[in-house]
Order: C-alpha cells, then sequence, then structure tokens
C-alpha cells in the first residue's frame, strides 16, 4: 500500500503500514544531513526561506506551527496519525490526493533540535516513500527579531517511476516546499488557526 493507494486508506491500513515499518530502517545514509548548515555539502542539497513574522511572540505561534502540521495542510496533506508528535523516532505517514488516488510517504522522524531561537525537525524516508533522504523544516528567531522559516531538502527518486517523472517531480515539490512556508506564515498571521 505505500506509495499510492486508489481513494484514501483507512486509518486502521495506515495503522497496520506503520505498524510494518516500525521494524525497518530509513531508505538513506545521511540521516540529519538537512539539519547541517548547507546540507553539510551534499550536491542534492537545497532549500528555501521565507521570514514569517517579527519577534517572540510570532516565533512560538511559528513553533506552534510546525508542531500542528500547518505547513502540510496549507498545500493539503494530511499526517497520520494527526497528533503525530515532533520526537525522533516518530513514524507518521504524509498523504497528499492526486485525483482518484492518494500517495502516500511514510517517515521517520530523525532529529529534532530545540532551542531558544530555533526549533528544527527532519524527517528521513521509510520504505514506499516515492523519494529517498530527507527533509528538514525550521523556524529561527534571527538577532533582528525576523522570524524565518527555512525548509531544506536532500532527496532523490525512489523508482524507475519518479526517475522518469523526475522533472515534473522536482516542479511539484518545488512548489510544496514553497506551500509549506506559505502555510506556517499563515498560521502565524491568522490567530484564530489552532
Amino acid at each position: 500500500m505505500a506509495g499510492m493507494a486508489v481513494g484514501r486508506p483507512t486509518e486502521a491500513q495506515l495503522d497496520a503500514m506503520l505498524a510494518r515499518l516500525a521494524r525497518r530502517a530509513v531508505t538513506y545514509d545521511h540521516v540529519g544531513s538537512t539539519m547541517q548548515p548547507d546540507g553539510g555539502g551534499r550536491p542534492r542539497y537545497w532549500k528555501a526561506s521565507l521570514d514569517v513574522g517579527r519577534g517572540r511572540g510570532d516565533f512560538e505561534r511559528a513553533v506552534l506551527g510546525l508542531h500542528r502540521w500547518a505547513a502540510h495542510r496549507h498545500i493539503g496533506a494530511t499526517v497520520h496519525p494527526p497528533d503525530a508528535s515532533l520526537v525522533e523516532g516518530c513514524d507518521l505517514v504524509v498523504m497528499l490526493k492526486v485525483g482518484p488516488f492518494t500517495a502516500l510517504a511514510p517517515d521517520r522522524v530523525v532529529a529534532v533540535v530545540e532551542e531558544p531561537e530555533r526549533v528544527a525537525f527532519a524527517y528521513g524516508t521509510l520504505p514506499g516513500h516515492p523519494e529517498i533522504g530527507e527533509e528538514n523544516f525550521a523556524v529561527t528567531l534571527e538577532p533582528d527579531e525576523t522570524v524565518r522559516c527555512t525548509i531544506g531538502v536532500d532527496a532523490k527518486p525512489a523508482n524507475v517511476v519518479m526517475w522518469i517523472g523526475a522533472p515534473v517531480v522536482k516542479r511539484m515539490q518545488r512548489q510544496a516546499l514553497h506551500g509549506y512556508l506559505a502555510g506556517i506564515a499563515a498560521f502565524v498571521a491568522d490567530r484564530s488557526l489552532t
């Protein structure tokens, strides 16, 4: 079932998939690469940033947005379980509706940083994910009080279909990345969002 499903999988199916994956390792060997400055110099690493607010209040709001998966919800993705925690070892499935299908991307949180001016996490791909690699989400409170959200990616296609569609997939991934950033900005700006 990992990869693509017709319709939306049931909670029981998603729970069973996560139970099977709990015993599996991530599908890449550069765990933590996206948590390093400039991706540790890895050639596939790229990132984008957006200033999403100013001051400690906006910083805390942006961090809450990370914990509430606001970036993912903004692009129409859902996370299972919905209360997945940003703690190392937490397995989750990011799902995105694609026509009559649901793209399933199983991930594991592989790194978490919680500092007074920086909160970040990275999740890495598990078997069945359409890519192989890692994605990082970070919120920083800069010295000038700017609140910046940065997302870094170090990934490649996981199978032949993804390789063939790589140009389209890359464009979609970049759109998703900018949508993630916009999602955190919207969460910070709209205090009614929870």
